[in-house]
């Protein structure tokens, strides 16, 4: 058998059952456009995830929390703590952080909020920029050039 006996043979194949040529190919294409959608969500999850974590700063970013459940001593995560930390080897800038959550109410709405007090000398080092205006540089007593009339 040549090998052009083989195209023809497998021609005259595909004209006598030819819903089972439209089916296979019809099987094809939708198997191939399966592929291509799943290999396009994987890429857009992965953009997706590499920006969640790009949003998230610096992956050298540690939080150091005090223990919620204690038996026995405690430690404490206070000035002397602070300092001890920035002595560390590696370690570009260190801040204490008070986080509390109070509610805003308005009428008969009510909705927590997140409110996070940070040493500002160290803001910059931890991306921290504010949407308007610029970070005060040091306290400053309020004077009559900072009321509104």
């Amino acid at each position: 058998m040549r090998f052009s006996d083989f195209f023809r043979m497998g021609f005259i194949n595909l004209r006598r059952r030819k819903v089972r040529t439209i089916l296979t190919a019809a099987a094809m294409a939708v198997g191939v456009a399966c592929i291509v959608v799943l290999i396009s969500i994987g890429i857009g999850y992965n953009q997706t995830y590499q920006e969640s974590i790009s949003e998230m700063g610096s992956l050298t970013k540690i939080d150091v929390t005090p223990q919620r459940e204690t038996k026995g001593k405690v430690a404490l995560l206070n000035d002397k703590a602070v300092s001890a930390f920035k002595k560390l080897n590696g370690v570009g800038a260190v801040t204490p952080v008070v986080q509390v959550v109070p509610y805003l109410k308005s009428g008969k709405y009510v909705a927590p909020i997140r409110l996070y007090g940070i040493d500002l000398t160290t803001a910059e080092s931890f991306q921290i920029t504010p949407l308007k205006g610029e970070l005060p540089l040091k306290y400053q007593a309020c004077t009559s050039d900072y009321i509104d009339r």
